[in-house]
């Protein structure tokens, strides 16, 4: 083990902010994590690919507030033997909160990505004043280039400088493509640090007994969904932050090491690591976005994350299914054919009035989850945002025309197929039972705030599709002959229900007609194998 200690700078006019710090999850009687694989997907995970991830070669921040005059973990913690840590702060004591929040972010026996090896301890108002540079007129300091997932297990107020912390923060997300996890209060009331960000995850607790409040009134995007996941191991959001944090080391271990991933640099980026774990999130229980359930609007929200347990409770199994699943980028119009077949994500760049589509099938009912998240940007001054905003919609598609799927009846689909809040820079499709059917995926873009394209990060998982047969071949005996022949001429001149087997409808449209007999002529006579 090996402890680095940095001489203490001068903070930048930070003695114009008084920053109020609470700890979180501190008592009297030090609490701890107790992180469990079989609540956080890992031992799923485990199960599905055998050797699991653990973050190895991923470095990490953590920022602390005082806690006896102290900021830092035991670096003689068995825990993290081997491990280097960076008092970036200067020298300091232990502090119990601190050891604790680091043995659930990496340490060896609790974390879910104990191959972290560096990681960076800050003290929080050193990392409000001498690295985000707080009350100057300098841009932050550069995030170490080793260093790409920050924890926050702290909250507090900065009074009038709150909106610029955050935007200060969020800056540094997006220009050094870090991720920052940031727990909100362990109860109400809600505090703006670091919650009310844009670009980071803020984390609640599995009981759901955190502080579940709208971003407040006098707050850039007032009325945002707070947190946006939850996780287990703890009853205080101290320590199921760097739980989540783990869970994305252990994403970017992934994207630098699977095959298919560690030639696409898009893999890694912050955006696209929250879109996956966010969508891969369990959403059992008691979650709902709150679609409208009834009338020609059924299956309409306006706000994609549940009220208490944002976009689910951490699963790492089907987020790492959903990052292997590898990147589809959308296409400009609708597609003809499928274009995705099974889990994946996408990394956009949109246009305002522009959209991405994406295709696929279901051939049985199936749930189906998408999400969307993109990033906040700053000026340099911190004085302006540019914020997208961006919808999220699926519908049926018959040939290439978009059919509604809002107001269908109960055996169609339940939960929800849009999401469009004014607000959150995340839009979320839950959708349980869709029925058989061909459909499309769409990420609008609405907002009108820049005419520059705007990346946004698209997830999905829905169920693999088996590879497609031969088109015409309806008996499926690896020809295509007078036999389905036959069949088509029994089929020809039906119109088809979603729900329906349809042979004979070769273009999707969900009728036999003589466009489908165009198709079949074309085929006649081919073989599978060639």
């Amino acid at each position: 083990m090996r402890a680095l200690k940095h001489r203490r700078m001068e903070s930048m006019a930070v003695a114009t902010a008084v920053v109020l710090t609470l700890v979180l999850g501190f008592s009297a009687q030090l609490a701890s994590a107790n992180v469990n694989d079989e609540e956080t997907g890992l031992a799923a995970l485990a199960e599905r690919i055998g050797t699991v991830p653990t973050g190895a070669g991923v470095g990490v921040g953590q920022v602390e507030a005082i806690a006896n005059s102290n900021y830092a973990p035991n670096e003689n913690d068995s825990d993290f033997a081997g491990k280097t840590i960076v008092e970036a702060s200067g020298a300091s004591g232990v502090s119990n909160h601190a050891n604790t929040v680091s043995k659930a972010f990496f340490g060896l026996s609790q974390s879910l990505a104990p191959g972290i090896d560096k990681a960076y301890v800050y003290e929080v108002n050193y990392w409000l004043g001498t690295f985000l540079r707080l009350g100057s007129s300098s841009v932050p300091s550069v995030t170490p280039s080793d260093q790409k997932i920050v924890n926050h297990s702290w909250v507090g107020s900065a009074g009038s400088w709150d909106n610029q912390v955050l935007r200060r923060a969020d800056y540094v997300m997006v220009r050094d493509d870090v991720l920052m996890c940031v727990g909100v209060n362990n109860s109400d009331p809600a505090f703006p640090l670091m919650a009310y960000g844009y670009n980071g995850i803020s984390v609640g607790t599995l009981d759901g007994s955190h502080a579940s409040t709208d971003v407040a009134a006098g707050y850039d995007g007032a009325g945002r969904t707070k947190p946006e996941i939850v996780a287990s191991g703890s009853n205080f959001t101290s320590f199921v932050t760097p739980v989540v944090g783990a869970a994305a080391a252990l994403l970017v271990e992934t994207a630098r090491t699977y095959a298919d991933l560690a030639v696409n640099p898009d893999a890694e980026r912050s955006e696209v690591i929250k879109a996956v774990l966010l969508c891969g999130a369990d959403r059992s229980g008691n979650w709902t976005n709150n679609p409208i359930e009834s009338g020609g609007t059924r299956g309409w929200t306006d706000r994609g994350l549940d009220l208490v347990y944002g976009a689910g409770s951490l699963w790492v199994d089907d987020s790492h299914l959903i990052l292997t699943g590898g990147e589809t980028n959308g296409e400009s119009t609708v597609p003809l054919d499928n274009t995705i077949t099974g889990p994946g994500w996408a990394l956009d760049n949109i246009n305002i009035g522009e959209s991405s589509y994406w295709r696929f099938t279901l051939t049985e009912p199936s749930d189906v989850e998408f999400l969307a998240t993109w990033h906040r940007k700053t000026n340099t001054s911190f004085t302006a945002n540019y914020i997208s905003d961006f919808d999220l919609l699926l519908w049926s598609v018959s040939g290439i025309t978009l059919e509604p799927l809002l107001g269908s009846g109960p055996r169609i689909f339940g939960g929800n197929v849009t999401s469009e809040s004014a607000v959150d820079n995340v839009e979320l499709i839950h959708t349980t039972s869709l029925a058989p059917g061909e459909y499309v995926l769409q990420v609008s873009r609405v907002d009108g705030a820049s005419s520059a394209t705007r990346d946004v990060a698209v997830a999905w998982k829905i169920p693999e599709s088996a590879p497609q047969g031969l088109v015409g071949d309806l008996n499926n005996d690896g020809s295509v002959d007078i036999g389905d022949f036959s069949i088509f001429l029994v089929s020809f001149g039906q119109t088809c229900e979603p729900s329906d087997e349809c042979l004979g409808d070769l273009d999707g449209d969900r009728m036999v007609s003589i466009s489908d007999f165009s198709i079949f002529l074309v085929n006649f006579g081919a073989t599978a194998g060639g």
